[in-house]
């Protein structure tokens, strides 16, 4: 299987127009070959590392500002080991970036009907592996009733880790 046909992962969080970002992203890659998954909404980082190995993909995406001011977002790149681009990755990246010669050179518009949008298959699979981490089951379920308040502040956590909580029988979550 070519490194194009394995494919990249493209996630995004709450930041201004990251999900735009992300779909251009999609279509930008779609547009030069390249086989693209896009989660349908916001998802935490983590599981964009977990859907990269779990699909074997080349690599993956993460429109995100991160830890930058809120008016910024930007491109978080992985590889295919779902951890964050390293050497001699990054330069080999660099240099295919330095042979563009202008934007008319980039394909930029994709067909959209080859974009496979992902969620709630991975989702299970994720929570079900981080289910698998806990170190004590026995006290989770001694504990479940113990009432957890979650605030995700505007993060990508909103939906995982209420359902993870759950996932490991916590019961009296209030988000």
């Amino acid at each position: 299987q070519g490194t194009q046909d394995k494919g990249v992962v493209i996630s995004y969080d709450s930041r201004r127009m990251s999900d735009e970002f992300s779909l251009q992203t999609a279509l930008i890659l779609n547009a030069n070959g390249i086989k693209t998954y896009l989660f349908e909404n916001l998802r935490p980082v983590p599981e964009l590392s977990f859907a990269v190995r779990e699909l074997g993909c080349q690599s993956g995406v993460n429109i995100t500002a991160s830890h930058n001011p809120k008016e910024y977002n930007g491109y978080k790149a992985y590889w295919s080991d779902g951890a964050q681009i390293i050497a001699p990755h990054d330069t080999n990246i660099i240099d295919h970036v330095n042979k563009i010669t202008g934007i008319e050179s980039v394909k930029m518009q994709g067909d959209p009907s080859k974009i496979e949008i992902i969620g709630k298959e991975i989702d299970d699979k994720f929570l079900a592996a981080i289910k698998g981490l806990s170190l004590s089951p026995e006290t989770n379920a001694k504990y479940g009733d113990m009432k957890i308040v979650y605030t995700p502040i505007h993060g990508t956590g909103v939906e995982l880790i209420p359902a993870s909580l759950r996932n490991y029988g916590f019961n009296n979550i209030i988000n």
